[in-house]
């Protein structure tokens, strides 16, 4: 049962580290692609 707790939480945390890395790189080209769309 702990080590269950313990791969969900590890998931939980994966999960939103890599959300959070996603939504970073998609903003990052976006600003990138707006600025060289501009010029």
């Amino acid at each position: 049962s702990e080590s269950m707790a313990l791969a969900t939480l590890s998931l939980c945390v994966l999960t939103l580290t890599w959300a959070n890395l996603y939504q970073v790189c998609a903003n990052r080209h976006a600003v990138h692609w707006n600025s060289s769309n501009i010029q």
